[in-house]
């Protein structure tokens, strides 16, 4: 590869970060100064504590809802 080359793609990649860098800024709707640093889906296991949490407050709902 030359110098050329090398150079070439750097600039090509460059344009495609700051082309998807503006898509997820009005994808988002940003304001001045704020910046994405992530831009993956969280896993099932990263809200296990949440679910946990649901099916508790679920089950006393249940236990105290038919003490009639």
């Amino acid at each position: 590869m030359t110098d050329e080359e090398t150079t070439q793609d750097v600039k090509a990649s460059e344009e495609l970060e700051s082309k998807n860098a503006e898509n997820l800024a009005n994808k988002f709707r940003l304001i001045a100064g704020e910046e994405i640093h992530m831009t993956k889906k969280p896993s099932i296991f990263a809200f296990v504590g949440m679910y946990g949490l649901g099916i508790l407050v679920l089950g006393l709902h249940f236990m105290f809802g038919r003490a009639d």
